[in-house]
């Protein structure tokens, strides 16, 4: 199994980080997927996306708010 570092978020909950996990299956096929880091919690995901989009919530950072939130009407 090798393991990059990706990305950390820290945010008013403390700091989170993704990994890029990449492991052979028993069939000698390449598997890749991402870790978040948090405490001490650990979650596997299936994309980088998902992966950054989580450890920012758990991090409490507003990287990845809602866009809508941070809307400003300009019709005014």
């Amino acid at each position: 199994m090798d393991k990059l570092f990706i990305e950390g978020f820290d945010g008013t909950n403390g700091r989170a980080e993704v990994y890029e996990v990449i492991e052979i299956d028993g069939a000698g096929v390449e598997q890749v997927r991402y870790e978040v880091l948090f405490k001490d919690d650990r979650k596997l995901v299936a994309s980088m996306g998902e992966a950054s989009v989580l450890a920012s919530e758990l991090a409490g950072d507003s990287r990845f708010s809602d866009p809508g939130a941070q809307w400003h009407d300009l019709r005014r």
